[in-house]
């Protein structure tokens, strides 16, 4: 079983650094408090207009520091997901997250193509 969390201050460094993911993918049971301090199975960012290069490579070193076994970055914009993978950005099709024991459906194509139905859907009703 896992649960899915949002914006959860995280825990880098006792005390000390905090990171705010957009999303947490973590295994139950977890402790939720105001801050995470176990380390989750997945972190996922969606990409938006004012991250730079430096500043996501950085975060993500946290993570990867952590032993967070997945953490992928959406750009909505471009419809396109990627994976960081010792110290880079490979951009990657999602099917599913695989674990020791069970793998979690995880689409990053049909995640895209709901974005773009939900967008064109509010853009329709803007122009009314």
């Amino acid at each position: 079983k896992y649960k899915v969390l949002r914006e959860l201050r995280t825990q880098i460094i006792a005390g000390a650094r905090y990171r705010i993911p957009d999303i947490l993918l973590c295994a139950t049971p977890t402790r939720v408090h105001r801050i995470m301090d176990e380390t989750p199975l997945a972190i996922i960012e969606i990409l938006s207009p004012a991250d730079t290069v430096s500043e996501t490579l950085h975060r993500f070193r946290d993570y990867a520091g952590l032993g967070v076994p997945y953490i992928i970055q959406m750009d909505p914009e471009t419809r396109v997901a990627h994976r960081f993978e010792e110290g880079s950005l490979i951009e990657t099709t999602f099917d599913g997250l695989r674990f020791e024991h069970a793998t979690v459906p995880f689409d990053s194509r049909r995640l895209f193509a709901e974005l773009r139905r939900e967008f064109d859907e509010a853009s329709a009703i803007d122009t009314d």
